[in-house]
């Protein structure tokens, strides 16, 4: 469990270091990189095996809210 626990914690660490990184003006990661790098941290073996070793019958949770009758549209960001 301990494994499971620091490999989510390394991705969380490693994908706060690319958010700075878009942000920062200095490196200025373009979007499609950073989502690109945001993927690949939290979409790795590790952390897939952690998620499904500590909450093994939860998917991932969706972003869009759940409303009985309605359809959510999916907010489009905007590009800068």
């Amino acid at each position: 469990m301990k494994d499971h626990l620091i490999a989510l914690l390394e991705a969380v660490r490693l994908a706060r270091l690319e958010l700075e990184c878009h942000r920062d003006p200095q490196c200025r990661a373009r979007e499609e990189w950073t989502i690109a790098r945001l993927s690949a941290l939290l979409e790795s073996a590790d952390v897939n095996r952690a998620m499904k070793a500590l909450v093994p019958d939860e998917g991932s949770p969706s972003i869009v809210p759940e409303v009985r009758g309605t359809q959510v549209q999916p907010i489009k960001l905007m590009n800068h």
